[in-house]
């Protein structure tokens, strides 16, 4: 399903969350640690006029250590005259549907979340994390 159909295509963006938190390193010196990211969106109906969208991606390390951060973008998109009535919305997955069909909805709030995530990483003096501006279904 397109839900591009039946949405207009303003949205109001706005940022949900970000959490940054130095630990402790769990091995003291340890040089293994892999970076590791992980995209989640959801999607809920909130009333017959409007979704929200929220976008989180959460960095952290394996094994544990050094520090974890968590960003979350969200958006407000708001359907256009007859199309909240046009489906039945209940019937679908709407976070998959919007994953697998709307890039435009799904990359906006991932590059804003890539850009700040970046913003963070690099305020402590050190080169930025940048991660993609994308959602990545399986991340590593």
């Amino acid at each position: 399903m397109d839900i591009n159909r039946y949405i207009l295509p303003s949205q109001q963006t706005f940022l949900e969350s970000a959490n940054y938190q130095v630990l402790q390193l769990v091995a003291g010196g340890s040089r293994n640690n892999v970076l590791t990211f992980m995209d989640v969106l959801s999607a809920n109906i909130i009333n017959t006029r409007q979704i929200k969208v929220v976008f989180g991606r959460k960095l952290s390390f394996q094994p544990q250590g050094l520090f974890e951060l968590s960003v979350s973008f969200g958006a407000i998109l708001t359907f256009k005259e007859g199309g909240f009535e046009a489906e039945d919305w209940t019937s679908f997955d709407l976070s998959k549907e919007i994953i697998n069909n709307s890039p435009n909805i799904v990359n906006n709030l991932a590059a804003r979340t890539s850009l700040l995530i970046s913003q963070i990483t690099a305020s402590f003096g050190q080169n930025p994390i940048i991660t993609p501006p994308t959602f990545h279904k399986n991340n590593k």
